[in-house]
């Protein structure tokens, strides 16, 4: 599948530079949780961008990038706030710590069952790819950090977006279906 959100590129690339630029106020923890938290959070707060192809970024020195640090600091507030733990983050612990895209996980398992569906005009990957870029660019993001196996998404929660996915989806593959890229 090469399908890929532009804006975590542009998050994960805003988050080095201001580790980098010192931007350590002086509450800010930049241990692999927290950073974790304020990339995921950020994330979450942005408008997704898929695509389908790899191409240079759009994000470089345009538009996105001032939202895109905006995002960044009001996160890193935010998780300065109330970080997840008491004293900094054990570096043995660092490994363990990954963010996940809890609306790309679904809305790839919801696109698994919706192709195995009898009548679609085109199951081939491209198609694929393009309905469930098309999807998740109308879906509100939700990302989380994965730490020590647990994650923080109530079942209920996981079952609402089940649903509303699987609509989205079905809307997403009429609208490529009608004209696919090939």
């Amino acid at each position: 599948m090469k399908i890929r959100n532009e804006i975590e590129a542009a998050v994960e690339e805003g988050v080095d530079l201001m580790v980098q630029g010192g931007q350590k106020r002086a509450r800010a923890c930049w241990c692999e949780l927290c950073r974790a938290d304020v990339t995921a959070l950020a994330l979450s707060t942005l408008p997704p961008r898929y695509v389908t192809t790899i191409s240079h970024s759009t994000l470089n020195g345009g538009a996105g990038t001032g939202a895109v640090t905006s995002a960044i600091l009001t996160s890193m507030r935010k998780v300065s706030r109330r970080p997840k733990h008491r004293h900094s983050f054990p570096e043995s612990q660092s490994s363990r710590v990954k963010i996940i895209n809890y609306i790309f996980q679904e809305g790839f398992s919801r696109l698994a069952s919706y192709m195995r569906r009898p009548g679609l005009p085109c199951t081939c990957a491209r198609c694929q790819d393009d309905t469930l870029a098309y999807a998740l660019n109308r879906y509100p993001p939700k990302y989380g950090v994965l730490h020590a196996g647990s994650t923080k998404l109530p079942p209920y929660h996981v079952d609402h977006i089940r649903q509303e996915l699987r609509l989205i989806i079905a809307h997403a593959g009429a609208v490529v279906g009608k004209s696919p890229r090939h």
